[in-house]
């Protein structure tokens, strides 16, 4: 019986490190091709999850750290998803800008992203994640497609 406990002790642990090893985003393509923006989306759609995690239940009792270790992000994913979402909310405001977006956008302040930013950057990593997604050359221009599905403009708006 001491064995069998011992093999399941065994398999836990290895599972442990196993779920760390393989909930891994690769980051290794420029951040300009189609390649390295599916990357970064990957990689802050993964801060996003375990960010949700962690200021949840789990993550708020004594053992959240431990418990969600294997999936934290590592510093290089959480630079990936840095400049996913530095492309996502800088595409947003460039096509405010140009008049191309309608509707209400709380923008974050103090360097921090407001939570209909960080829904958005959400939004639009999984739907450059998505199967069945157009590509535009250059690939940056894509991030644009879900953002001004979003914040459409009615007849009679600016575009």
């Amino acid at each position: 019986m001491r064995r069998v406990l011992l093999a399941i002790f065994a398999l836990i642990i290895a599972g442990y490190f196993a779920l760390r090893f393989l909930s891994g985003v690769t980051v290794d393509q420029p951040v300009e091709s189609k390649e390295g923006l599916i990357q970064r989306a990957a990689a802050a759609q993964k801060l996003i999850r375990y960010n949700a995690w962690r200021t949840g239940w789990i993550g708020g009792s004594v053992l959240g750290p431990v418990i969600l270790w294997p999936i934290a992000p590592t510093d290089g994913e959480t630079a990936a998803a840095g400049e996913f979402a530095s492309a996502v909310v800088g595409a947003q405001r460039t096509l405010r800008g140009a008049g191309f977006l309608c509707g209400v956008f709380p923008e974050g302040r103090d360097g921090l992203l407001s939570d209909e930013e960080k829904a958005l950057i959400g939004e639009v990593a999984a739907y450059l994640r998505a199967g069945d997604t157009i590509w535009a050359e250059p690939a940056t221009v894509t991030l644009m497609v879900p953002i001004r599905a979003k914040f459409p403009c009615g007849e009679g708006e600016q575009r």
